[in-house]
């Protein structure tokens, strides 16, 4: 990958102009997923003995239209083939089994950037980037916080019943995908995916094939060791990524770019300064616009930058609670509180419990038996 690709990856540009003709302006693209996932997908329920062609009924797909390297198939066709593979296999778990089967190439051509780049960092910029280009229901976003490094899921259309499904295959797929790329067995990449829904019962059965996985957490996210960014893919080859980031540029001038939302860029700045919250001026300065127009653009985005600054300072809250020695007094400090008690206060009204019940939950019996079944948690202290 050339120094001029990987900038542009960076800043969100398109390369050189392709000779095909674009979308015309303000026509979004359809909602489609690429055939590839759903190739995968009858694979998976053939090998557990039920006909692959079962979980196409119900949709306007035919094996046949899934052959072709490039095909694509609408969302709601996608949406109907899971549920009906979901049914016919029994398994509401489908979605991690799904994860840990999909293989780098499965993304074509951005898959093969993610193999070929210089660094996991700029594979997953470049993911970043061209995620769109495979579906259009969730965006992502990296972000580096001290020694962790996060990638953050963003629903950019309502999934629905699918919405627990399609996301744990997607974060499984995508540690898998991060192991791969580094040669570093799943299990001893250090990292842990988050999600925002409570344990459902079939996670037990998958436990052990998966990364460390926490429920009922703030967001749903990936996190892992920041100086992993830093390590070289096992078949890192700039020729062959510089082929095919053309590859996706090319397709990216078809498609058009994926829409980024105000609420985003503003979320993405104040994740960006993990030392302490950035004011509304200061994020306006940021983003080129005036304080007025920033609101107002929130506003019609359903949101406020007090909101989104709240939500942060939540998720920073419960990774600080649950995972350092800080004392509370502490923690309230970092986060901008004046005193414990108000920090105490809008901890429980986030969480339902106050700091001091959450660190005695996590060192109580059961969090105990936990760690006991499951080798790779950390022992209480």
């Amino acid at each position: 990958m050339t120094r001029g690709d990987l900038k542009r990856i960076r800043r969100g540009e398109r390369g050189r102009p392709s000779a095909q003709k674009k979308p015309r302006s303000g026509r979004r693209p359809p909602n489609t997923l690429a055939a590839a996932y759903l190739r995968d997908l009858m694979q998976l329920v053939s090998q557990r003995g039920v006909a692959p062609e079962r979980i196409l009924e119900g949709t306007a797909l035919r094996g046949a239209d899934l052959a072709a390297p490039d095909a694509r198939a609408g969302a709601a066709d996608c949406g109907q083939a899971m549920l009906n593979a979901i049914r016919l296999t029994g398994d509401g778990g489908l979605g991690f089994a799904l994860g840990l089967q999909t293989k780098p190439t499965t993304h074509g051509y951005l898959g093969y950037v993610m193999l070929s780049c210089g660094t996991l960092r700029e594979s997953l910029e470049a993911n970043t980037r061209f995620f769109h280009l495979r579906q259009r229901a969730v965006g992502q976003q990296l972000a580096v916080a001290g020694a962790e490094a996060v990638i953050e899921i963003r629903e950019v259309l309502k999934l629905g019943e699918l919405r627990t499904c399609f996301l744990e295959a997607l974060l499984v797929c995508l540690a898998r995908t991060i192991s791969l790329v580094l040669g570093v067995p799943l299990p001893e990449l250090r990292c842990e995916i988050e999600f925002d829904w409570p344990e459902p019962p079939y996670y037990a059965a998958y436990r052990e094939h998966l990364p460390r996985v926490r429920f009922s957490m703030p967001a749903v996210a990936l996190r892992f060791p920041a100086s992993l960014l830093q390590r070289q893919p096992v078949l890192a080859d700039p020729c062959a990524a510089q082929r095919a980031v053309e590859h996706c540029e090319r397709e990216l001038a078809l498609c058009g770019s994926a829409p980024v939302s105000v609420a985003d860029r503003v979320r993405a700045e104040i994740m960006r300064s993990h030392e302490d919250f950035p004011d509304l001026p200061t994020v306006a300065a940021r983003l080129h616009l005036s304080t007025r127009t920033l609101k107002r653009r929130l506003r019609q985005h359903g949101t406020s930058f007090h909101a989104l600054s709240e939500e942060e300072r939540r998720r920073r809250a419960q990774r600080l609670v649950e995972h350092s020695a800080k004392s509370i007094q502490q923690i309230a400090s970092a986060l901008g509180y004046q005193n414990p008690a108000a920090f105490t206060r809008a901890y429980r009204r986030w969480t339902g419990f106050t700091p001091t019940q959450t660190r005695q939950r996590q060192t109580g019996p059961a969090a105990t038996a936990r760690r006991a079944s499951d080798p790779r948690l950390p022992a209480a202290t």
